[in-house]
């Protein structure tokens, strides 16, 4: 898995780095590998979410593609949309405490998920499971993010298939899946996420 960041007036490639585990680390996977299936930057660029084929979502930095935090569990198939969502900051525990940021992710085992993406309290360990290591990471020294971050599940929904898009607008989060319908989620603070689905 590799990501390729270009810059968006000239087309001229800045940067590439590689989201692949070591071989000596992880073997051969040939059902759900690796490949990054979506990338989403989060708001003033700082990180961005990496959805990718073996289940996993990690956080990368946003200059230098280190790695910043990773569920390697995320989705028991293939990640397939990540999508950063402050306007629901509502809807995580302690919401407005610490600076947490909604994410959104979806996966081919047709279940859409809330994370809160924030800073790591200090001396907070933050383990990097063995699925998401990758020779590419840079040592903790050269890590010029300037805050360890923690990627917190919150929330989730099963959906009617698997998810070919997710969007936010206007308060509400629309899903194409590979059913004959478009899911339209109503967030409720209350409720929970997605307390309520309309289909069209």
């Amino acid at each position: 898995a590799c990501v390729l960041r270009w810059h968006g007036t000239t087309g001229r490639l800045l940067r590439s780095w590689s989201l692949a585990s070591p071989a000596a680390e992880q073997p051969a996977q040939i059902v759900n590998p690796r490949f990054v299936h979506w990338l989403d930057y989060a708001p003033g660029g700082e990180c961005f979410a990496a959805a990718l084929g073996d289940g996993s979502i990690e956080l990368r930095g946003g200059d230098e593609g280190e790695l910043l935090a990773c569920a390697d569990d995320a989705h028991r198939a293939a990640a397939s949309h990540v999508l950063f969502a402050a306007p629901l900051a509502h809807l995580l525990p302690d919401a407005g405490a610490g600076g947490a940021i909604p994410l959104l992710s979806a996966g081919d085992d047709a279940q859409l998920r809330l994370w809160a993406v924030q800073a790591s309290a200090a001396g907070e360990p933050r383990p990097v499971p063995s699925a998401c290591s990758a020779s590419s990471v840079p040592s903790a020294s050269s890590v010029s993010f300037p805050q360890q971050l923690s990627l917190r599940p919150v929330d989730g929904v099963a959906l009617r298939g698997k998810p070919n898009a997710v969007a936010f607008c206007l308060g509400v989060v629309c899903v194409a899946d590979t059913s004959d319908r478009l899911a339209l989620l109503r967030p409720d603070p209350l409720a929970g996420l997605l307390d309520q689905m309309d289909v069209l």
